[in-house]
């Protein structure tokens, strides 16, 4: 009897197969939903959310401040590329691009629906990474605290002259003793490590150089393909030329550089091969990853 019932209830949770043999209703919807990237992108504002409000909100950990460290020196006047052109160029150029190149792929063999689907599951795929890493980036800078090289200016006062030998045996052990009383700037000076300007755009940008390797490969025609494995170069070009202007404006020492670049380049891998898993046919690595 026992085993009656349970082959029941099992019954009635195989949803797999309707009558005819035919997938059911709510599974082809299921499909349907998860083949755009829609499951994916949910997940991925779920994590940026809890993560944003509990770990990556607080403040960064207070690390004492060596006067005597002359690779806190230095003087920063600005952003070469602040924070709202990655957006702009998220926006107004990537997210195009993959519409435009999705186009591209089926000229001779047009298909409205599939255009669609696919041009919103790699701009969530593009979404999910940039998110995934900012995430990361805002706990790893809480945990870590580390200094800027302009954290002297900061902690001084910005047109305080350098330090000199009388005060090489200064420590400063938290914002307290500091001359500086605007704890927002003495707290953005702590969050050095890594640099978020690396990890966005190299997530975003290599997540785009894999789109355009994965679009060379569909192309029909050699001579636009070979084309488009040279374009693939201008994403990644510009991630690290954004990565490159950190350190040049004075506001994140090499190793910020190249701890957020890898991190945006592993997160952008990995939502790249989520993404590429979500085509009918599955994840194939010849024809996805050149």
């Amino acid at each position: 009897i026992a085993n009656g019932r349970m082959g029941s209830i099992m019954e009635g949770f195989e949803v797999s197969e309707g009558y005819g043999g035919r997938p059911s209703r709510l599974v082809s919807a299921l499909q349907n939903v998860s083949s755009c990237g829609t499951i994916m992108v949910a997940g991925s504002v779920l994590w940026f959310l809890i993560g944003r409000l509990t770990l990556g909100s607080g403040t960064p950990r207070e690390i004492p401040f060596f006067v005597a460290d002359a690779g806190l020196w230095s003087a920063s006047d600005g952003e070469t590329v602040p924070s709202v052109q990655l957006l702009i160029v998220f926006l107004a150029a990537f997210i195009p691009t993959i519409m435009i190149l999705e186009i591209l792929i089926r000229i001779g063999n047009w298909n409205f629906a599939e255009v669609v689907r696919d041009f919103f599951r790699f701009s969530f795929g593009l979404f999910g990474s940039v998110a995934i890493t900012a995430t990361f980036v805002d706990i790893a800078k809480v945990a870590t605290g580390a200094l800027r090289p302009d954290f002297y200016a900061r902690c001084y006062g910005h047109g305080a002259s350098l330090p000199t030998s009388g005060m090489y045996s200064d420590v400063v052990n938290d914002n307290q003793g500091c001359k500086e009383d605007d704890l927002h700037l003495l707290n953005s000076g702590r969050r050095s490590f890594p640099s978020g300007h690396a990890g966005i755009s190299m997530a975003g940008s290599f997540f785009m150089t894999l789109y355009f390797l994965y679009v060379a490969r569909r192309l029909k025609r050699p001579w636009l393909s070979q084309i488009i494995f040279l374009v693939a170069l201008v994403p990644f070009s510009y991630g690290l030329w954004v990565s490159l202007t950190r350190v040049i404006d004075n506001v994140h020492h090499p190793a910020d550089i190249v701890g957020g670049a890898l991190l945006g380049i592993t997160v952008s891998s990995l939502y790249y091969a989520w993404t590429i898993s979500l085509q009918p046919n599955g994840l194939d690595a010849d024809k996805y990853w050149g």
